[in-house]
């Protein structure tokens, strides 16, 4: 019983994507643009495309948001107002871009170990963890890179900002399909 959703994913040549995780989702639990993954989503979440295409069934009436995520692509989310059954949705999932670079200390060595955030929240609009796009770890040589972030600015915030020196936040532009480079320290 309930309502019906269908439709494809497709990437950003028309192909349709496979192995996609589409759901609804929780209201109560405050998504915005989480999960980060489909591996942090509860088992039994939602439906894997095959062949691009989706089915869900026994959604709830009102206005329902729904969640895309895969591994090779920028998470999604869409916004379903209609209360009855939508049967052509169709979703275009983007590359997205890539950042890689060197985080230094204070009196320029590698800072290895260091945790990035990542946040499509702006040092104007504030920072919010529940916008975190990505977390990432420095390695040894101090460098870190994350992969399929939308091409929007995107703030980099270090964890370790009460204990360190140098350059703690800052926004930049990912560039749809191209990896930037971005120091910091």
């Amino acid at each position: 019983r309930g309502r019906r959703f269908s439709g494809m994913v497709v990437d950003d040549r028309n192909l349709p994507i496979d192995g996609a995780t589409v759901f609804v989702v929780d209201k109560s639990a405050a998504f915005r643009y989480k999960p980060l993954s489909s591996q942090s989503l509860p088992p039994g979440t939602g439906v894997k495309t095959i062949a691009g295409k989706f089915e869900l069934t026994g959604i709830g009436a009102g206005v329902q948001s729904l969640g895309i995520v895969h591994p090779n692509f920028v998470r999604a989310m869409s916004v379903v107002s209609e209360s009855q059954s939508v049967t052509d949705l169709r979703f275009e999932l983007r590359q997205g871009g890539s950042l890689h670079g060197r985080v230094f200390d204070g009196v320029g060595r590698p800072a290895r170990g260091t945790t990035l955030h990542f946040s499509d929240r702006t040092a104007a609009t504030g920072w919010a963890w529940d916008r975190k796009l990505a977390a990432v770890i420095t390695n040894d040589e101090g460098e870190y890179q994350v992969s399929h972030l939308p091409a929007n600015p995107i703030t980099i915030l270090r964890s370790d900002d009460e204990f360190s020196e140098g350059v703690l936040q800052q926004t930049v532009l990912p560039i749809e399909g191209a990896v930037r480079e971005i120091d910091g320290g």
